[in-house]
């Protein structure tokens, strides 16, 4: 069979010995330990930008089962939404900084108008010009807010529209009061859907991926 020569001197400084080989009854068990990590080239932590409160998180299936661990989302799904209060506060004040953007333009044309008239001094218009110049610079510093803070273009202008609504209100006055009340009361109207989330904030998956 094979042999392997080993000179006496190696012998003696490796402190080798011959023994008799027998065969295994039993074998031993291997046991091997490590550790598992994930890919942080793939890893996405979805976060939100605001502190808030989480209202919904979303279902998926039939019948509708929440998300939870271990289930696949696509790219853009909706995950859950947040309700903000500082988004409710800087959709109000885009709301707010339009409404007098809208009034003091309203007022700064019928100075203007009068203007041919020599009827206003024209101190009063500058001052009414200055009041509008600054009502624009502070609507664009608003709506730049929520641009960098992600708001969909949608959204703000879903707000834009809100504040058109109450200034057209604003201009038709208070409703008369009637003199004798109704039997029935007439049924309140409807308040605009986008008030329900107002300070929503929906979030969704970066990424296709499953939730860990």
């Amino acid at each position: 069979g094979d042999e392997l020569m080993v000179p006496p001197d190696i012998v003696r400084s490796m402190q080798l010995r011959a023994e008799t080989l027998h065969p295994v009854r039993r074998g031993g068990r291997l046991r091997l330990t490590g550790q598992l990590a994930l890919d942080p080239g793939r890893l996405v932590h979805v976060t939100t930008r605001f502190p808030g409160e989480v209202v919904e998180v979303a279902a998926v299936g039939d019948p509708a089962t929440p998300l939870r661990v271990g289930m696949p989302v696509e790219r853009g799904q909706l995950l859950a939404v947040l309700w903000s209060r500082d988004m409710g506060e800087k959709k109000s004040d885009l709301v707010d900084a339009l409404s007098q953007l809208y009034l003091h333009r309203s007022l700064y044309e019928r100075l203007k108008a009068l203007d041919n008239q020599g009827v206003v001094p024209q101190r009063t218009i500058d001052e009414m010009e200055r009041t509008y110049e600054s009502d624009v610079i502070e609507v664009e510093r608003v709506r730049r807010t929520l641009t960098s803070w992600r708001v969909p273009a949608n959204e703000i202008e879903a707000i834009e529209q809100e504040a058109q609504r109450i200034h057209a209100e604003a201009l038709r006055g208070p409703r008369p009061m009637e003199s004798t009340p109704p039997a029935v009361a007439a049924p309140r109207t409807a308040k605009p859907a986008s008030i329900d989330t107002w300070a929503n904030i929906e979030i969704r998956s970066p990424i296709t991926g499953t939730i860990l």
